[in-house]
């Protein structure tokens, strides 16, 4: 779930299989042209944007991140945080970084002394790239004193993040790095193949039905193997984050917005038009040990999935929550969610008692019902069954596509169906208030 558990809720922050040998994962079905699926954006002005920084500690440490330059970022700390900057180095460059910058709307980081807080996006090769396949960055944010042009003290700002607490174990593939403290090296082991084997899921499905939408290799996810340790990664102090609402030590998505830089002389070089990058947290105790593993590996990157579709406007939690049910019980159903193996599965058999029930009455779940851990459960999968029924009727491709436009443009996925596809690619879709009474019927007729 995104910035929460799989079955479970909470507030979002500011801010992150089957190896498909002659599996049939979806119903195949003809791909559904759909206006606006290529990815959605941003603006591209370089407002609280440049400066890379032309001079002094903030330029130091761009020009090193820009050219992955070891030895000059580490030279823009002082003596004593030497081995400390070169640990940071080293644990993202195992997590696959390939450029970076910094940025700061705090304190002057150019002066040969002072204070403030510096941003340091990292772009690894699993992360987003924008339309113009500029790399976005993921930041973190760093409190920083600056004595005689050096850095001397260095401290997260915000949340705890993984690289931070000592050197990273990582496990990499083509489309994950997983990653845990040293210690837990045994466990990141044990537990890559089921993470990797959904990332690769992930990945071949978007391949198949929306490719325009993809604009990400992959994902980073940290493998947690206690709950404290959990609950403290990437969770701002005194935020309120994550302490509302039911709270399940699964796995959390946390989207993390791009640094906003470009160079100097107003050439872009950073891209703008999608989050910089989600950070995914598995639980390595999740109960139902590795098979339960892989489905919230599933889970929570199709949450990192929506984050590379746009920048997303406020948007009602079933609409994240269902698609994100949808997909992982795709995942878990083999062929896609389509035929009798939905109805029969799990997310079914929920869904199946809220109609019985008639609990949400004619629409999806509303926000309060994710709230509780009696009917967190069957929200989610009462919220998935609008996705099952958009792939029946229109396919895979119209079901990722209705999703991604309405969280990058806040209608929810009923106003993005085609009733009629034109020569062009465009689509005439058919009124939201049909197709949510057809969602009704259809599901009185599946699951009545």
């Amino acid at each position: 779930m995104r910035n929460i558990a799989t079955r479970g809720t909470g507030a979002a922050v500011a801010a992150l299989v089957l190896t498909l040998t002659g599996c049939g994962i979806m119903n195949p079905g003809a791909s559904v042209p759909m206006p606006s699926a290529s990815p959605q954006g941003g603006d591209s002005d370089t407002t609280g944007a440049d400066e890379t920084g032309s001079g002094g500690t903030l330029g130091t440490l761009n020009t090193a991140l820009i050219a992955q330059d070891e030895g000059k970022f580490v030279s823009a700390f002082g003596t004593q945080l030497q081995p400390k900057a070169r640990e940071w180095w080293t644990n993202m460059k195992s997590l696959g970084m390939t450029v970076g910058a910094a940025t700061s709307d705090s304190g002057d980081l150019n002066a040969a002394s002072g204070s403030g807080e510096v941003q340091i996006g990292v772009h690894t090769a699993y992360d987003p790239v924008d339309k113009d396949r500029k790399p976005d960055l993921a930041p973190a944010p760093y409190a920083v004193t600056i004595i005689g042009g050096k850095i001397t003290a260095w401290r997260p700002t915000t949340y705890q993040s993984p690289w931070d607490e000592g050197p990273l174990y990582v496990r990499r593939g083509p489309h994950l790095a997983l990653a845990a403290p040293v210690a837990d090296r045994a466990a990141v082991d044990s537990y890559f193949g089921d993470a990797e084997t959904a990332a690769n899921w992930n990945i071949k499905m978007m391949k198949k039905y929306a490719s325009g939408l993809l604009v990400q290799k992959g994902f980073v996810g940290f493998l947690a193997t206690s709950p404290s340790r959990f609950n403290s990664w990437f969770k701002a102090p005194n935020s309120g984050a994550g302490a509302s609402g039911v709270r399940e030590a699964d796995g959390n998505t946390f989207d993390m917005p791009s640094v906003r830089l470009y160079s100097g002389n107003g050439s872009k070089k950073f891209g703008r038009d999608t989050i910089g990058g989600s950070r995914v947290v598995l639980s390595s105790q999740v109960t139902g040990g590795h098979t339960r593993l892989a489905r919230v590996s599933a889970h929570e990157f199709a949450h990192a999935l929506m984050g590379s579709f746009g920048r997303p406007v406020q948007q009602d939690k079933w609409v994240v929550e269902g698609f994100a049910r949808w997909w992982d019980t795709s995942f878990t159903q083999r062929n896609g969610g389509n035929g009798n193996s939905y109805p029969h599965s799990d997310t079914g058999t929920n869904i199946r008692s809220a109609v019985h029930g008639g609990q949400y009455g004619a629409k999806p779940p509303t926000n309060s019902d994710f709230g509780s851990q009696a009917t967190v459960n069957q929200a989610y999968d009462y919220a998935s069954s609008v996705y099952e029924f958009i792939t029946e009727k229109f396919g895979p491709n119209a079901t990722i596509v209705s999703c991604a436009r309405s969280y990058n443009e806040g209608n929810d996925p009923f106003s993005y169906l085609p009733k009629k596809v034109k020569s062009n690619g465009d689509a005439d879709l058919y009124p939201a208030g049909k197709m949510q009474q057809d969602w009704r019927n259809w599901q009185k007729k599946v699951y009545g």
